[in-house]
């Protein structure tokens, strides 16, 4: 098999654009350093309605509906403040927001596709960038794994490794970053009231809780919080953690019970400068890592990768790869929605800090005139489904 792509990072991002690449007949090979490191992963990802439109043009929303759980409604609230807003499924004509489902199941599913692909091959161990000594103008990888070393020269390599790129190191790319100085702790909670389909985005005067439901009365809690005199140890213990989740989150579901420990993340932005450079490309958190407060993250990934799969496809059909004009085109076209989605998440991260005081003494009263305006909700819930903009055809219906 010959490989015209090259991913470098096998995770959630580069195993879905695999996938789409072999889904318009271009071979990739995957090179991942770690075998199984979502095994301890208690993420559970909001996939936007837009995004069950991109998995399902993959072939893959039947698995995903039997392993999810569907999102019909969004409450915004913020604590201790008069006003609310309730994003509805039904009053943007569409069947639901969104689905749950956890990473582990996610990514358990991307390997079984992958597994029995004949344009896809995966080979775990270290890769190295280096550049093409003749030509100049493009870099070759260089693989270490299991005895087994080779170089490899691919028409496109494709980024997907992380906030930590090393790609994007090697190539010289510089990020410009935010410490949003939080941290974010991520748990499975039980709730005693039953509120079917529906998520809640709870805003604090220096915290904000999102929270995901993925089954009946169950949900995954995202607790962003002031980093400054966090006491991790403190939150470890899970009756601690508990009590000051019920106070924090309030009464609106009963009392909350913590099911397992949590995990602890440093929350910052992450953009980088270039997109592209040479032949290569940087696709999900190598390009762009927003705050996990809106669940914006592997929904913006994925309309990355369709646009990636739609632009090489109509090369493709062509019977002609011209690397400048796609890397210009993939450029051009997505700038956009980053930089919209990028200032969204933005915002509600520092609306979950101490920052922007007389902006949240009025987010209340906001929301309660906001919940008034169909159009306002329109435009955010569009938002929120990765409808709006110029979309790639695996999303319009």
């Amino acid at each position: 098999m010959s490989y015209q792509v090259a991913i470098v990072g096998g995770g959630l991002a580069g195993k879905a654009l695999a996938l789409a690449l072999a889904d318009i007949s271009i071979g990739s090979i995957i090179f991942e350093r770690e075998k199984e490191f979502y095994s301890n992963d208690n993420r559970v990802f909001a996939l936007s309605n837009g995004s069950l439109r991109i998995l399902d043009h993959l072939h893959l929303l039947a698995e995903i509906e039997a392993d999810s759980y569907p999102i019909e409604k969004i409450h915004i609230s913020y604590a201790k403040k008069f006003g609310s807003s309730l994003i509805h499924a039904s009053e943007e004509n569409v069947d639901i927001l969104g689905r749950s489902m956890s990473v582990k199941k996610l990514n358990e599913l991307l390997n079984e596709k992958i597994a029995i692909s004949e344009l896809i091959d995966i080979r775990y161990g270290d890769v190295e960038l280096i550049k093409d000594q003749k030509e100049g103008e493009s870099y070759q990888l260089k693989y270490h794994g299991f005895g087994h070393d080779f170089q490899f020269d691919p028409v496109l390599i494709i980024a997907c490794d992380g906030l930590n790129s090393s790609v994007r190191k090697t190539l010289g790319i510089k990020v410009i970053e935010e410490d949003y100085q939080q941290i974010a702790s991520i748990f499975n909670v039980s709730a005693r009231k039953e509120v079917q389909f529906t998520a809640f985005e709870r805003f604090a005067r220096d915290s904000a809780i999102a929270m995901i439901p993925n089954g009946k009365n169950h949900y995954t809690a995202v607790w962003v919080m002031n980093a400054k005199g966090f006491d991790q140890d403190k939150f470890k213990d899970s009756q601690y953690l508990q009590s000051a989740f019920n106070q924090s989150f309030g009464k609106r579901l009963g009392l909350l019970k913590v099911k397992d420990n949590t995990s602890f993340f440093p929350l910052k932005r992450s953009i980088s400068e270039l997109s592209h450079k040479k032949n290569a490309l940087m696709v999900g958190s190598s390009a762009i890592h927003l705050h996990p407060i809106a669940g914006q993250g592997y929904n913006l990934i994925l309309r990355d990768i369709a646009v990636v799969a739609e632009l090489l496809g109509n090369q493709v059909k062509k019977n002609n790869l011209n690397l400048k004009q796609f890397l210009n085109d993939y450029d051009q076209w997505r700038h956009e929605d980053h930089r919209k989605v990028s200032m969204f998440t933005h915002g509600l991260g520092k609306l979950s800090s101490r920052s922007l005081p007389f902006v949240k003494e009025f987010f209340g009263i906001g929301l309660f005139f906001f919940d008034t305006l169909s159009e306002g909700k329109n435009i955010l819930s569009k938002h929120t489904m990765g409808l709006t903009g110029r979309m790639p055809k695996a999303m319009i219906r």
